[in-house]
């Protein structure tokens, strides 16, 4: 849970320290290797933007309890979750880098991240608390959010939403329509109690 320590020394009796603590901006829940007993058990992960794994806080063996402000990497390996390295996958650190951009776009106040499918090596696939299924490419993400919001617009105004939208095609995007509850998108924006800087 720790980014970054520093300790000065301050004449003549004074010591400073600062410590960072790294925030979560995803979890993944992944089966470990099989226990004692011969079965394997689910176990819950939360990563940070630079990929490193941590465990959540006060966390039960068995508690598997998703934390609700974060999406969840579904597709990856549990042989690669270990608490305090840093995952090298380079799908991994594409939705990651997603995530760092999606935060970055109007679509954060309208869609809420629920699932990223990192199991595919050439694009993600993105499930949002709306019910849109979102295709991206690995490269482009300001791009590709931009024509989101446009589509996203579109639809809103013939009263529909997004069902599935493909974008990681170039030339046509292709997408599927679903008809709209006409509610105005709640307030989706969500604090993380794990955000904490101490010094």
């Amino acid at each position: 849970w720790i980014e970054a320590a520093a300790v000065e020394r301050v004449l003549p009796r004074t010591l400073n320290i600062r410590v960072a603590e790294r925030e979560p901006v995803a979890q993944i829940l992944a089966f470990q290797a099989a226990q004692p007993a011969g079965q394997a058990l689910p176990s819950q992960f939360l990563i940070d933007r630079d990929g490193y794994v941590m465990l959540p806080y006060s966390k039960a063996p068995a508690e598997t309890t998703p934390v609700e402000w974060l999406p969840s990497f579904t597709g990856l390996s549990g042989a690669e979750l270990r608490p305090g390295r840093r995952i090298e996958t380079p799908i991994v650190h594409s939705a990651l880098d997603f995530i760092a951009h999606f935060e970055r776009s109007p679509m954060l106040a309208l869609v809420e991240l629920k699932s990223i499918d990192v199991s595919n090596l050439q694009y993600l696939q993105i499930m949002t608390a709306q019910g849109n299924d979102i295709t991206f490419s690995l490269d482009r993400f300001e791009a590709q959010l931009a024509r989101w919001r446009r589509i996203h617009n579109h639809g809103l105004s013939r009263d529909r939403s997004i069902e599935s939208l493909d974008l990681a095609v170039s030339n046509y995007v292709p997408v599927r329509w679903m008809l709209s509850n006409g509610a105005p998108a709640p307030g989706l924006k969500k604090t993380s109690r794990y955000k904490k800087k101490h010094v």
